[in-house]
Order: C-alpha cells, then structure tokens, then sequence
C-alpha cells in the first residue's frame, strides 16, 4: 500500500506518464497540418489554430467526425467570368456576418471574400461591355492579355498572402490583394472602355 510519503513520487511518475500525449501533436491532430491558399493539398507542420480537421487517409476508416470548415474560408483564386448573376451590391455577395462589425478573424475573412467577389463581378461587367465594343482581332487580344492578367493576379496574391501562410489572417491578405489588384485592372478596362 502507498502512503503519504510516495504521494509526490506517484504524482511525478504519472505527470510524467500523461504529459508527453498531452503536449506532442499526432498527424490526427487539428494543428498538425494546415492548407495553404495556393494548394490546398500542400501541408505545413506550423500550428493553425483557426483551421478544421480535415480526415486523413489512415483515419478514413474511423467515422468521420470532421469539424465543417466555417473558421475560415479556403482561398481561392476564381477566374474572370460572366457566369455569375451581374450585381454591384455589397450586399447581394455579403456573407451572413455584419463586415461593418466584423469581430472574430473568420467574419473579417468572409468579408474580404465578399468584398473581392464584388471587386470581381464589377470587372466582369467592365471586361464584358469593353469586349463587346470591340471588333474580332481586338476582342482576341483582349482575352489573351486578359488570361495573362489573371495569372498576375494570381501569382502576385499568392506571393503576397504567403508569408502568413498557416495563419487565421492569411485569407484576409489574399483577398485583400485580390480586391485589389482587381479594382486596378477595372480601372485600366474601363480607361480602355472610354476611349473606344
């Protein structure tokens, strides 16, 4: 039987015993692997608190009990199209969240998507009655240089969202730039609209 005099020796043992699975981060864990905006099948080992689990092949044969991503939105780099209903409003692309009053990092990441899709539809708008002003030839070159246009986009976002790369602002910075980068290419279109 044990007495009071090997209570401290027991508890250290048993700290001892619990407290490597209490500190250590399997593959299994929320933290341990993190998506990057530009490849979300690329895994990092940095910490990302914010993000989901996602089920790995070796658990896939565990029920799957994975959080729905709603922290935050995985960055995407949707490119230039008219297939989405044409609306200028803030609102009509706005996420359930107030952006005026976003508080936790996920309202203000959904907010900057919202707002990027706006961006966005706006430079459809703009690129669609610039093409249709245009004759052929023109309307041929204006697509290329276009197509050129979004992998710039693209690649400059990525660059510069990629050093928060596992971090909850991460999306913030990417659409942040998308919007942006968006916005000054719709001014260069409409600039082009109004000399035609």
């Amino acid at each position: 039987m044990f007495t009071a005099k090997h209570l401290p020796g027991l508890l250290a043992i048993l700290l001892l015993a619990i407290a490597p699975g209490c500190f250590s981060r399997s593959q299994d864990s929320p933290q341990a692997s993190s998506a990057s905006p530009a490849n979300p099948t690329q895994t990092s080992t940095a910490a990302s608190p914010v993000e989901p689990a996602t089920p790995s092949p070796e658990s896939e044969s565990e029920p799957s009990q994975a959080v729905p991503p709603q922290a935050a939105p995985e960055p995407t780099a949707p490119a230039a199209s008219s297939s989405a209903p044409d609306t200028t409003s803030a609102q009509a692309s706005a996420p359930s969240a107030d952006c005026a009053n976003a508080q936790t990092q996920a309202e203000i990441n959904q907010c900057a998507q919202a707002s990027y899709e706006t961006a966005d539809k706006e430079l459809n708008r703009v690129y669609q009655e610039l093409k249709s002003s245009l004759n052929s030839q023109e309307q041929e070159e204006l697509i290329d240089a276009e197509l050129a246009w979004i992998e710039y986009r693209d690649q400059t976002c990525e660059a510069e969202s990629s050093q928060y790369e596992g971090g909850s602002i991460q999306p913030t910075i990417y659409y942040g730039c998308l919007e942006r980068v968006t916005t000054e290419r719709t001014a260069e279109l409409q600039s082009q609209l109004e000399q035609s």
